[in-house]
């Protein structure tokens, strides 16, 4: 998902997942409005959520030093989907984040330091710039939707971590802001369970069940009835 959210020839982009749960858009638009200063000044801006549980799932962030007096942080490093020990250390010490892996960013920035960290897609995206002549790619004709197919096709399959913030938090170009908006990527039945309403002994979800010496178990039922006998830690569909 990919948002204007400050006008003008070369605006401010927020750039996130659209697949992911924030519980509370007040605190989300707060975050994202601390966020435009910051990237209007040609910094790559993203939210590190302080972790809740030693997830293995998720990527992490380095909690760097202080950038003056706004609240934003300098990146360390970046940690993808570590090991439960390593995971379980990084609550523990407080000195990592979870990546949320949204971003507030200028465009012309972006396209600046991709032409220097990946040629080759910057290559093909001038191309597809070229093809477009102007025309949103939202009413794009058949020659430039080819266009788009082909050179996609192209370019290397790697994150924007990888490709991008990575290299440029070395040079000091990303700041992370912490963001407390109930953030959740929903990227296991584990993460759907934690956010679904739970009677007592843990079971929850969606439709109709009794249980018997059953806990912890995630069901999705909604046109029946289901009985749980001595079932725990399951999903049920």
């Amino acid at each position: 998902a990919l948002a204007a959210v400050e006008g003008g020839a070369d605006p401010v982009l927020l750039v996130m997942p659209a697949d992911h749960l924030i519980a509370d858009t007040e605190a989300f638009q707060d975050a994202v409005a601390q966020g435009i200063p910051h990237a209007a000044h040609d910094k790559l801006v993203t939210f590190g959520v302080l972790p809740m549980h030693a997830e293995v799932h998720y990527g992490y962030i380095g909690v760097g030093e202080r950038e003056g007096d706004s609240g934003a942080r300098l990146i360390s490093d970046f940690v993808e989907k570590p090991d439960y020990e390593t995971a379980r250390q990084f609550v523990v010490s407080g000195g990592y984040l979870w990546n949320s892996g949204i971003f507030v960013w200028r465009a012309a920035i972006l396209l600046e330091l991709l032409s220097r960290y990946q040629p080759k897609i910057s290559q093909s995206l001038n191309t597809i710039r070229e093809q477009a002549k102007g025309r949103s790619l939202n009413n794009s004709n058949r020659a430039l939707q080819s266009a788009i197919a082909r050179e996609y096709k192209k370019m290397p399959n790697i994150s924007i971590d990888y490709a991008v913030l990575e290299r440029a938090s070395a040079e000091g170009k990303v700041l992370m802001l912490e963001g407390n908006f109930g953030w959740s990527d929903v990227g296991s039945w584990a993460a759907v369970h934690r956010m679904t309403r739970k009677d007592a002994n843990g079971n929850g979800g969606n439709g109709r069940w009794i249980g018997h010496a059953s806990k912890n178990c995630l069901i999705h039922a909604p046109d029946r009835l289901v009985a749980l006998l001595g079932i725990e830690n399951a999903v049920i569909v």
